[in-house]
């Protein structure tokens, strides 16, 4: 990531770090791929997409008030799959309130 924000001509903003667009090569060195949803920009300009790309559970918290990707944000997604890693397993949980909070609680709805 360091080359993509800042070794580069331009800035590489990748907009879709996770553990799937991660490759390992045969000495378990990791490598980014999918670069689908990538922008680029000039040095000390500022990005300037219209939408909120990425998966749930990697975006940073401030591209829902800002609604721009920076190289913070890719760092952000980076930070979440790094957790995954180590985790051993996803450090999000997709879906509803309601099912999050059964989830939690270990309860269903009838319980309550």
């Amino acid at each position: 990531m360091l080359y993509l924000h800042e070794e580069w001509e331009q800035v590489v903003l990748h907009r879709g770090i996770k553990a799937s667009n991660v490759l390992l090569n045969a000495d378990f060195n990791g490598k980014l791929g999918d670069f689908g949803l990538a922008r680029l920009h000039d040095r000390g300009s500022t990005e300037d997409t219209t939408s909120v790309v990425g998966t749930l559970g990697y975006l940073a918290p401030e591209l829902s008030r800002t609604e721009k990707s920076s190289t913070s944000s890719d760092v952000f997604a980076f930070g979440a799959f790094l957790l995954e890693v180590a985790r051993g397993c996803q450090s999000f949980q997709l879906g509803s309130q309601r099912e999050v909070r059964k989830q939690r609680n270990g309860r269903s709805r009838s319980d309550v």
